[in-house]
């Protein structure tokens, strides 16, 4: 793969509209899309972006088949979903399919290839000012980290309208997920405590039933007793002191003749 990569490189770059997808993957079945949206990528920016893009996983031999729309269009779209904080099946019909582009999105969302892809640009624009592509040293003020504690809390977040919009639509999808977890925890709970306010009250006494005509009772026990058995009904104290003076078996293990105080 090392020995590929360069002429894969001269291959790609040598033209500003070629991309992964149209060289190697499907993308060069489809049409081209005509940009004309502000929040397209210029020829220019779609330039200094696309030898930053990571390679897909299909082209690392990680499995897969090959991307069937154009990269350049897929971010064209996540930018005009951005920009104007539409719905994904709100997404204009001349780019690729919503579910497409969010499968997309959502892939370098789950393998922080957008913090990847940010590190990349950043290390370009770096070694274009003449610095080191990474930082090699920080200053922090101790007074300044107090007071940012105790004062403005969102002093860390990015400077460009982009980038908040972004975070913006991330956060939103993570909040829906999050209420839409607290609503069913929510539903689950209230119909436990339904279930529980609607049940029964457990009876005092209970008479497990034999089967056969009539089913004679066979067994006493106290209401909460975990021997008897599943043919039962339960009935008053003075039916159980009744039937246990007429013979009918006590529980060997709630033992109710000893709490109704009945004498053999």
């Amino acid at each position: 793969m090392n020995e590929v990569l360069p002429q894969l490189n001269e291959l790609l770059f040598s033209s500003v509209e070629g991309c992964l997808a149209h060289v190697y993957g499907n993308a060069a079945d489809r049409p081209e899309r005509q940009r004309r949206y502000p929040t397209d990528m210029t020829d220019a920016e779609w330039a200094e972006v696309r030898p930053l893009l990571p390679v897909p996983g299909w082209m690392r031999g990680r499995g897969g088949r090959p991307e069937g729309y154009c990269h350049r269009a897929l971010l064209d779209a996540i930018r005009y979903l951005v920009d104007n904080g539409v719905k994904w099946r709100a997404m204009p019909a001349d780019f690729p399919p919503w579910d497409r582009t969010y499968a997309f999105f959502r892939r370098w969302r789950d393998h922080a290839l957008v913090r990847e892809f940010h590190d990349r640009l950043r290390a370009r624009v770096r070694e274009r000012l003449g610095r080191d592509a990474q930082p090699t040293a920080g200053v922090i003020d101790s007074q300044s980290v107090k007071g940012s504690r105790i004062g403005n809390m969102f002093d860390d977040l990015p400077p460009d309208l982009a980038r908040l919009l972004t975070l913006r639509v991330w956060h939103a999808m993570w909040l829906q997920r999050i209420d839409t977890k607290i609503a069913a925890l929510q539903k689950r709970d209230a119909e436990q405590e339904q279930g529980r306010t609607n049940r029964p009250q457990e009876p005092d006494w209970i008479v497990e039933l034999g089967i056969g005509n009539g089913r004679p009772p066979i067994e006493v026990h106290a209401g909460n007793c975990y021997a008897a058995g599943k043919r039962r009904r339960p009935v008053p104290r003075d039916e159980a002191r009744r039937l246990l003076t007429s013979g009918v078996r006590a529980c060997t293990h709630c033992k109710p003749d000893a709490q109704l105080r009945i004498l053999d």
